[in-house]
């Protein structure tokens, strides 16, 4: 993809296929995969580098991120690596360096909990400070983990093409029932039946 620097009033001199306004994760996902189809696509972004809120900044020598500081979607197995395969379509890859820690909470009240990406260690973290939802704290990560399973096992993506439907469901019919069945629930609901009301359900509305 060619970065061409302000000013903005450059000439095209070909006919495009698609124009994009702004450069975020979600529009240059987009905009490799149209161009991967053969599309000529213009992205316009009036900031100096691409990335949107997966991009940076630098403040006295510091660098900041400007959006979140976690992304999915780098794997290598399954169906949910989406970015790795959406730079696959352009022949591009990315390095990345794994964290065993996914998120750290610093809350009140001494709380520092650490959702590690090992899920016994993770569940380690938080039942210490939980003992008493230990049980609930189990029911709704093992749900989560199965919404996860049907997930990695159908192929993503875009849920406006009826076509899609039907050809998942026959291709991995039992995955799709077991996502239905969440179609009119959220994480919130799942959360509020496993776990009493309180903090831990804060943190499992954010976190999950």
């Amino acid at each position: 993809m060619q970065q061409i620097p302000h000013p903005a009033k450059a000439k095209v001199s070909q006919k495009l296929d698609a124009i994009i306004i702004a450069s975020g994760i979600g529009a240059l996902v987009t905009a490799s995969q149209l161009a991967a189809k053969g599309a000529k696509v213009l992205v316009l972004e009036r900031y100096l580098i691409p990335g949107g809120s997966a991009g940076s900044f630098e403040r006295q020598g510091y660098r900041f991120d400007v959006g979140e500081s976690m992304i999915f979607g780098f794997g290598s197995q399954v169906t949910t690596n989406l970015l790795t395969r959406a730079l696959q379509g352009v022949n591009m890859t990315l390095e990345t360096i794994p964290d065993s820690v996914q998120i750290h909470y610093h809350v009140p009240n001494g709380l520092d909990l650490k959702v590690d990406s090992n899920y016994d260690q993770f569940m380690q973290n938080i039942t210490k400070y939980f003992p008493h939802e230990k049980q609930g704290i189990h029911r709704f990560y093992d749900e989560c983990w199965r919404v996860f399973n049907c997930l990695n096992s159908i192929e993503l993506l875009s849920l406006e093409e009826p076509e899609y439907f039907f050809r998942v469901f026959l291709q991995n019919p039992l995955s799709w029932l077991g996502l239905a069945k969440y179609l009119r629930s959220n994480v919130g609901d799942i959360a509020k039946r496993d776990i009493k009301p309180g903090f831990l359900t804060k943190i499992e509305k954010r976190g999950v």
